[in-house]
């Protein structure tokens, strides 16, 4: 078969997945890369009857019919697989894509869309997330929110400011680091700007020993037991001195704030920490081509199941 690496980009993606059975026949060599295993619970059975369909299987040790959609986010899904092809394109490759434009393109409703695009967040929030950082490490927060003065006089709420004059009455912070050289970046909701709070989330993700770069905002002042900290004074409207900065990080809050207002439009706290794991991992893997990509995608929905329920819960915990 050939291997999805060939394909250069959307159209070529839509032309080689014509039908269910192809799309089938490719989760099954990615999933399994030729050692079957059953993926119903309490088996493992490594032989299995194939139907004549090329779709279904039966295992020779429980005897329960099973497809490659078996135990992962394409389980019991109605919609073609393609589809859900075409929106991990549009996810992992593209700049990202709304639920309600999605819903207009591909012609489903925009409840379907949500789900189907949620999902797609949900295993990409799975996928590099254990990788920590070191060497030279940028750290800054941004804050994710609609203006106040922009909204409705009977929505707006009461003006809260930190001690550097800014507003903060209902925002969402975000805390983000990322690893000079390799450029990668991991983010978080945080639930305030407190040393412990900080701290806690840096002793998580950053080696210790490696130099960080942060602003002159003193609840990173307790890394310093553990990290040589280097500061620029952002309130002295100082942004470069020599190599320490934190241009590279802002530069990827452009590119993050740039995907919520202009394509999406606004996002809820309850499920932002979705969006940030799709902008985090685009960015990280944008020298990968298509097929890389797609690859680690259906390793990293392997025995992944989620429900609708789910999705309208709480947000997700990166």
């Amino acid at each position: 078969m050939s291997t999805f690496t060939e394909f250069t980009g959307l159209y070529s993606l839509i032309e080689y997945f014509k039908d269910e059975k192809t799309c089938h026949q490719y989760i099954a060599e990615k999933r399994w890369n030729g050692l079957m295993l059953c993926p119903h619970v309490m088996c493992d059975g490594e032989e299995a009857y194939v139907f004549k369909d090329g779709v279904r299987y039966k295992c020779k040790s429980c005897y329960r019919i099973y497809t490659a959609k078996t135990r992962t986010i394409f389980e019991h899904s109605k919609l073609p697989l393609k589809l859900w092809f075409i929106a991990m394109y549009h996810v992992m490759y593209d700049k990202g894509i709304s639920s309600i434009q999605f819903s207009k393109n591909y012609h489903i409703c925009q409840k379907t869309a949500w789900i189907l695009l949620q999902k797609i967040r949900t295993v990409l929030a799975k996928i590099p997330h254990d990788t920590t950082l070191e060497g030279v490490v940028e750290i800054d927060e941004a804050y994710i929110g609609g203006k106040n003065g922009n909204r409705h006089h009977h929505k707006k709420t009461k003006v809260i400011k930190d001690n550097e004059d800014r507003e903060f009455q209902d925002k969402t912070t975000v805390l983000g680091l990322m690893e000079r050289g390799t450029g990668f970046v991991k983010t978080f909701i945080v639930d305030n700007r407190q040393k412990s709070t900080l701290t806690k989330a840096i002793y998580k993700t950053v080696l210790p020993g490696s130099t960080i770069m942060t602003d002159e905002w003193r609840g990173y002042n307790d890394v310093i037991h553990h990290y040589n900290r280097l500061v620029v004074n952002h309130k002295s409207r100082q942004y470069v001195k020599g190599d320490i900065h934190t241009n590279t990080l802002e530069g990827y809050w452009t590119i993050l704030k740039r995907m919520i207002k202009g394509r999406h439009h606004w996002v809820s706290k309850r499920h932002l920490s979705r969006y940030l794991a799709e902008s985090a991992y685009r960015y990280n893997s944008r020298l990968k081509n298509v097929g890389s990509k797609f690859d680690e995608f259906i390793n990293g929905c392997s025995k992944v199941i989620i429900r609708v329920k789910q999705l309208m819960g709480i947000g997700l915990a990166i």
